[in-house]
């Protein structure tokens, strides 16, 4: 996975979605498969995965995450974001996985998303 830092952003996307796929075909061959609806299923998915095309979304996008789970799977959430759409804002609360559900981060999600909403034309 480290190869996907190196690539420019736009690639990123395709590539994950390969690794994923071959993670998943590597998975369902070490369980086997148990019915052919299932087959069908595990093969419609795989279809769809490789058929899927992922664009960025042209606008704004505001993208609130949580310090503590935040810190251990990237160094620079904008930079992992950044291919998801033409202009990302990070923010990250403090705490821990809920913390911004409840007081007093519950107000500062609350206002992040009003400001994001009143500047909206």
């Amino acid at each position: 996975l480290e190869n996907a830092w190196t690539m420019p952003t736009r690639e990123r996307p395709r590539y994950l979605a390969t690794r994923g796929i071959n993670l998943l075909t590597r998975t369902w061959r070490r369980i086997g498969r148990r019915e052919s609806q299932s087959m069908s299923v595990h093969d419609n998915l795989l279809h769809a995965l490789a058929m899927h095309r992922p664009t960025a979304y042209p606008g704004q996008a505001l993208v609130v995450l949580h310090a503590e789970e935040t810190a251990v799977y990237t160094e620079n959430p904008a930079r992992d974001w950044a291919a998801l759409a033409d202009h990302v804002d990070i923010e990250v609360l403090p705490g821990a996985e809920h913390a911004m559900l409840e007081e007093p981060g519950s107000g500062r999600l609350a206002e992040l998303i009003h400001d994001r909403l009143s500047s909206i034309d």
